[in-house]
């Protein structure tokens, strides 16, 4: 071996080295004790119906702020049970062998810039402020910070929360834990009524008038379209790429009727895609945005309203729209259209 192919192994053995000390990932990770009145062990395959139950009942917009249907939420859990390298899972079972509290940790692999670890947890409303909550976190840190390790690449890391804003004892418990707020997303909501079946034609004529085609979605566009939604939340949600795998995982919940995508020439450069939700009436856009060039213009307002159809009022009543809030901005693009704020979610994290 050379003098400079011995440098170069000796300089990736340091760089290893020091990126584990700073993540200062811990040898082994305590699971909680029983004398919390809970037995522990992973997820398994057969409990997915138990624990998204325990999601309904316990979680939800409530607990993180986000409008997630029960088949998003279950699809987390089964990519979590695939993906076992970079994720994990922790269930607690009360003496019934009722799933009680359910801890999850999951590793984004398409890190470019930042290895961002998510955590979500959830505790029966009936076992709470018996310091399950914090147990649980502690767990998480502990599995976040050794999952960053044994993923190897010397990136900044990210250990990840998102929080109902509403919801304080959450709020506290990560504050505790050394978590702190990054950013806000809120909620607009805006009630459909037959006075608005104006607003969708308009807002075509509007993109239609400045040079663009509007199209449904279709999956012929899906990996341009892609790109376009890494591109734009690299920068306004400190968000890392989405695999090829996972969004691929997420196109079944799409609401083909109700997604399009904005064209100048043949490219895309604008979209809004909604979700099937289990609220009747309910039109959800859970992604959306304009390319960079062209920001500022009108085009994502007008993007939005043209979802808005004369035929609505009567089949769907109400549309919900998250919108990343700008500095310590309370105003969005939406506000001066009908829009208001509903629920709101804070990303909390450790920076290391």
């Amino acid at each position: 071996m050379s003098d400079f192919e011995d440098l170069s192994a000796s300089s990736h053995t340091d760089r290893r080295s020091q990126f584990a000390r700073r993540i200062n990932a811990p040898e082994n990770v305590r699971i909680p004790g029983s004398h919390l009145g809970l037995s522990w062990r992973k997820l398994e395959p057969k409990d997915v119906p138990q624990a998204v139950r325990l999601y309904v009942r316990c979680a939800g917009e409530q607990l993180t702020g986000e409008q997630l249907s029960t088949n998003e939420f279950a699809g987390r859990l089964e990519v979590a049970l695939r993906d076992t390298k970079r994720s994990d899972t922790l269930c607690g079972w009360n003496a019934n062998h009722d799933l009680i509290a359910l801890a999850m940790v999951a590793l984004n692999e398409s890190a470019l810039t930042e290895l961002q670890i998510d955590i979500f947890a959830v505790v029966e409303t009936s076992w709470r402020s018996r310091g399950i909550g914090r147990a649980l976190l502690e767990w998480q840190d502990g599995r976040a910070r050794q999952l960053a390790v044994a993923d190897g690449r010397d990136l900044p890391v990210a250990i990840r929360s998102s929080v109902n804003s509403a919801n304080l004892d959450r709020r506290r418990l990560l504050a505790a834990g050394g978590f702190s707020p990054q950013y806000k997303k809120v909620l607009m909501v805006r009630k459909i009524g037959s006075d608005d079946a104006r607003l969708g034609p308009q807002a075509r004529k509007w993109l239609a008038d400045k040079g663009y085609r509007r199209e449904r979605f279709s999956l012929k566009y899906c990996e341009e379209l892609r790109n376009l939604h890494n591109r734009l939340t690299i920068t306004k949600e400190r968000s890392q790429p989405i695999s090829a795998q996972n969004w691929k995982n997420f196109l079944p919940r799409i609401d083909m009727n109700h997604s399009y995508l904005l064209f100048d020439g043949n490219d895309v450069v604008a979209y809004t895609l909604t979700v099937d939700t289990a609220v009747p009436g309910l039109i959800f856009v859970r992604h959306y945005g304009v390319e960079r060039r062209l920001r500022g213009r009108g085009i994502g307002l007008n993007m939005i309203l043209s979802l808005l159809d004369s035929e609505m009022p009567g089949q769907k009543d109400e549309i919900r729209v998250p919108v990343v809030l700008e500095g310590n901005s309370t105003y969005t693009f939406l506000s001066r259209h009908g829009f208001l704020e509903g629920l709101s979610q804070i990303l909390y994290s450790i920076d290391l």
